[in-house]
């Protein structure tokens, strides 16, 4: 219906209850029993499984993992990713990699410093439902050593949860 609600009962892990119906949603039609898909409100990311932000501005609530496309190693950046979808990267005031989030998309974007030293784009999205794929994921490219190379290749990007 375009409001991020939809009448689906073959999964029976979200549901609105009656007492949950507010005026808003009666108007818009929706039931006692109509299952939420996507819905982040104000005390919830969009990003699913975070933690509570860290306080100490170390470790953050997520990491933002780049592998492949020409990385000599794995790169992982902490951040803090607030329930009002406030992507703050670590440690503060870091020039490492750039990230935005996208409330109405869950799509994140940004740059991270590669260990060729230039700073290629990234884009991911996220998948909310529950199960194995949960998480962000999309990809980048790296960048080539001038204008006419074809030597840049593809790597992946996640957003995930700190365990």
């Amino acid at each position: 219906r375009g409001n991020g609600i939809a009448d689906d009962t073959a999964n029976p892990d979200l549901f609105i209850q009656e007492s949950d119906l507010t005026p808003a949603l009666r108007a818009a039609g929706v039931t006692a029993g109509t299952r939420i898909l996507s819905l982040s409100t104000a005390n919830q990311s969009v990003i699913p499984g975070l933690g509570p932000v860290d306080a100490t501005n170390t470790n953050g609530n997520a990491t933002l993992t780049f592998m492949g496309g020409l990385l000599t190693s794995t790169q992982n950046f902490p951040v803090n990713i607030s329930t009002k979808n406030v992507a703050t990267p670590l440690p503060l005031k870091t020039k490492n990699f750039t990230l935005t989030l996208t409330p109405t998309t869950g799509e994140i974007t940004g740059t991270f410093l590669h260990t060729d030293t230039k700073k290629p784009t990234f884009k991911a999205t996220t998948i909310q439902k529950p199960g194995d794929y949960q998480g962000t994921y999309g990809f980048f490219m790296s960048v080539p050593p001038n204008a006419m190379s074809t030597a840049g290749q593809a790597g992946a990007a996640m957003l995930l949860p700190r365990p």
